[in-house]
């Protein structure tokens, strides 16, 4: 599928208004701003890390669109946001498992079950999916072997999904870790892992995506084993470290992506882990109740599955060349995800229930 055509719309206007204004006011709207040495201490509840997954995705959907657009004038900014995104989805996967296997006795029974139902079986199904109307749509060729290495993932039908191999392979080093290793030792295999990860990746020239977001992970991992410190530390030492948290990441950042030096993906990834605990920090002081951001968070695995799918076949459809085209797309986007969100919930009820079954007998 052509993943890497060009957009060109005859003005920018909406599509400015919606990643300038739009997206900073549903992070803002009806939020709540702590005062002076009050914290908002349920800064990583379910809710809340469902808004930043909301807005996570946003951002990834702008930012793969201003890569397209041609030439991007004021969304430039979001062409270098993307793995900015990703590093806060890296670094929630790693404290979400860390804190479920912390409060349940039993979370790693049935533990591949679980993340494969509800991670790579979607990833198969839309790989299906997109093969069918790649064949039907673009008439594409594949061979038998061909059509297995895309269902399976082997080899990438789109480009933007690697992220469902990169997070999969860190499920398998976390099960293992935690499973025969104790609490101390398991993050420090994690945080090995994530170097050798990090390392192979370069040697093999991979492109800098698949790693320079790589130490979120365990960077989660280590804040759910010590949640209660960590929030104490930050009590205490709120301004220096905020501070001292964004002026590494606006450095780092700024050097990566601006300034040519055979030192970019390193200081990309630092930025990537500097952001993780810039926006720690500023979850500290906000609280996000956005109900638009709360609702795609709901469903950002399936808006990140399929976004590129709809992108191609919306974009070589539809001839519109008004920015505002892009709210129409999204709309689109929002509402597929929606309706297979729904649809995976009810084929992994009856693998669950089965594996439940198995599991009390």
């Amino acid at each position: 599928m052509p993943l890497d055509f060009k957009l060109s719309f005859t003005q920018n206007a909406y599509i400015y208004l919606l990643a300038f204004l739009i997206v900073p006011l549903l992070v803002f709207y009806k939020s709540i701003i702590f005062s002076t040495k009050t914290y908002n201490t349920e800064f990583l509840s379910k809710p809340l890390t469902d808004c930043i997954k909301g807005l996570c995705i946003t951002v990834i959907i702008l930012h793969h669109i201003a890569l397209r657009i041609q030439p991007p004038k004021l969304m430039l900014p979001y062409t270098f946001f993307g793995h900015l995104a990703v590093s806060i989805f890296f670094f929630l996967s790693g404290y979400g498992l860390t804190m479920s296997k912390l409060q349940k006795n039993n979370y790693l029974n049935n533990f591949f079950s679980k993340r494969l139902t509800k991670v790579y079986l979607p990833f198969i199904l839309v790989n299906a999916i997109t093969l069918i109307f790649a064949l039907s749509l673009f008439n594409s060729k594949f061979s038998l072997i061909q059509i297995l290495l895309y269902l399976s993932g082997l080899n990438l039908i789109d480009s933007t999904q690697w992220f469902v191999i990169s997070i999969l392979l860190f499920y398998i080093v976390f099960y293992l870790c935690f499973k025969f290793l104790n609490a101390e030792a398991a993050p420090k295999v994690i945080l090995i892992y994530s170097f050798v990860y990090f390392f192979t990746l370069i040697l093999f020239r991979f492109g800098e995506w698949w790693y320079n977001t790589a130490f979120c992970f365990p960077i989660g991992v280590y804040i759910a084993l010590n949640y209660d410190k960590f929030i104490s530390f930050i009590k205490r030492n709120y301004a220096f470290f905020s501070t001292l948290a964004l002026i590494c990441f606006a450095v780092t950042f700024y050097l990566g992506h601006f300034v040519p030096s055979v030192f970019s993906i390193i200081l990309n990834t630092i930025s990537s882990v500097c952001f993780v605990f810039v926006m720690l920090c500023f979850l500290f002081k906000v609280k996000i109740t956005s109900k638009p951001l709360f609702f795609i968070g709901g469903i950002a695995y399936e808006i990140y599955l399929i976004h590129m799918k709809i992108f191609i076949l919306y974009f070589n459809c539809i001839k519109i060349k008004g920015s505002y085209t892009v709210y129409i797309y999204l709309a689109l986007v929002i509402l597929v995800s929606f309706l297979f969100n729904k649809l995976f919930k009810l084929m992994r009820k009856p693998i669950l229930t089965s594996n439940n079954k198995i599991q009390n007998m």
